[in-house]
């Protein structure tokens, strides 16, 4: 009786971990990355997620130059990598604001820091 209870443990414990890592996706890298200090600004802005995903939203927003348009337009198709090319920044504190549907349906939301000097 225990053997059963044992196995049958292992394999919950192994498909709920399975289904937990699925819907995981995570930002890996961005460029710039998050608290980079920039002396020139950058050219564009990139993405890199864990899995593909859909953005819905991404934001830039400068602390004093304030919204900074760069032609973002939400997705239809699942990518992993997104990219833009920005105008020029002037030197500034800058938050991208991301939001995002995952491959199961959840939606994720973030935000990152970049400074130009």
């Amino acid at each position: 009786m225990q053997l059963i209870y044992k196995i049958g443990l292992i394999l919950m414990l192994t498909f709920s971990a399975g289904a937990f890592a699925h819907g995981n996706v995570e930002l890996e890298s961005s460029s710039p990355s998050d608290n980079t200090m920039l002396m020139n600004a950058p050219e564009s802005l990139t993405l890199t997620y864990s899995k593909p995903l859909r953005l819905m939203k991404v934001s830039l927003k400068g602390n004093e130059t304030g919204d900074i348009d760069f032609d973002f337009t939400p997705t239809s198709e699942q990518q992993a990598t997104y990219s833009w090319q920005l105008p020029a920044l002037k030197a500034d504190s800058y938050t991208v604001e991301w939001i995002a549907i995952g491959g199961d349906g959840h939606k994720m939301k973030s935000t990152f820091s970049f400074m130009v000097h």
